[in-house]
């Protein structure tokens, strides 16, 4: 088994999400402490250059370069990419000064929910929430995921009558009653009211990543 970082022919340069090199397998530990303090700081640049420095050591070159480029050049917009095989997404050229396109892969399976890469990392996905908690363990395994999106369930402005008349909160459109079966945190979120839109979606965010578990003992996948 090689690097992780491997080139293809015709369709530019692969980011693979693990490796196992000539010194020993990576294991989900390794990488894991990474991506942990990468999750919990999204602004700082100090834990993504120290990652990309491990990436480099650990056979991932173009990953780390990607992820250098992205935090020198200080932009923190998300850029969306559409799923392609079920498994890739591709960068276009030139996002960190590239010549070929960049095609990060995640773990089969992943259909049915949209990924976004900010400062050189995978970092949010928005889908069905169902979906989102069925693939977001397997993501989080390589990729600092620090935002989900769940598309199905809308927030919109209700109006309220208190003891000093009428006032307006932001609430999640549980009349369906589906969220009653999902986690407990989850279910608080939903049934929560809140001052502003961006308010509602980070909870509900917290709540679907504070379910997001990942085995410590898995070692990663050098073919994906």
């Amino acid at each position: 088994m090689g690097g992780g970082g491997e080139r293809a022919a015709e369709d530019g340069v692969v980011v693979t999400a693990g490796c196992q090199c000539s010194s020993g397998e990576v294991t989900v530990s390794d990488e894991m402490s990474f991506l942990a303090a990468v999750r919990s700081s999204p602004a700082d640049d100090l834990p993504r250059l120290v990652f990309a420095d491990w990436l480099d050591e650990n056979g991932q070159p173009e990953r780390a370069a990607w992820l250098r480029h992205e935090v020198y050049a200080g932009s923190t917009a998300v850029q969306w990419f559409p799923v392609g095989g079920g498994v890739e997404y591709l960068l276009t050229a030139g996002v960190f000064g590239a010549t070929e396109p960049i095609t990060i892969r995640l773990a089969e399976g992943m259909q049915g929910v949209e990924f976004g890469a900010s400062r050189g990392a995978v970092s949010h996905a928005r889908g069905p929430i169902t979906r989102l908690l069925e693939v977001l363990p397997t993501a989080a395994l390589t990729h600092p995921i620090q935002r989900a999106e769940a598309m199905d369930y809308p927030v919109y402005r209700a109006t309220f009558r208190g003891p000093d008349g009428r006032f307006e909160r932001w609430v999640f459109d549980v009349t369906d009653n589906r969220h009653r079966g999902m986690p407990r945190k989850i279910r608080d979120a939903m049934d929560a009211d809140y001052a502003t839109r961006d308010e509602a979606n980070t909870a509900l965010s917290d709540a679907i990543l504070a379910d997001v578990t990942t085995p410590t003992s898995a070692v990663l996948d050098p073919s994906r």
